[in-house]
């Protein structure tokens, strides 16, 4: 059963990927998200998620300000000894959707 902490958000009960893992105990390999505009308060209730699975992250981050940069400095601030990459999906024009990977360091030296 999901914790007490739940929110909600527009009508829907809302509640973080880090209650979901404790709730559950499942371990993540890659988290993916295309949340329009949420990315950054994805990340934050991912974090122990984060730290302790040490997942691929798949990011989108081009729908503001925020999420473009506030997501990339924040999982920098964390001292995860991670890498990071920007993808644009269309290499063709400077606007269009952006992603942001990140992954832990060990996996770029295997």
């Amino acid at each position: 059963m999901l914790s007490d902490k739940r929110s909600r958000f527009n009508g829907f009960d809302c509640c973080t990927l880090d209650e979901i893992r404790a709730d559950y105990a499942i371990p993540f390999g890659l988290l993916k998200a295309d949340i329009e505009g949420m990315g950054d308060a994805f990340v934050r209730g991912a974090r122990k998620t984060i730290e302790q699975d040490r997942p691929m992250l798949s990011l989108a981050v081009y729908h503001n300000e925020e999420e473009f940069v506030g997501i990339y400095r924040m999982l920098k601030a964390w001292d995860l000894d991670y890498k990071f990459e920007f993808k644009a999906l269309n290499p063709f024009t400077a606007y269009g959707e952006v992603t942001l990977l990140a992954y832990p360091a060990e996996w770029a030296e295997s």
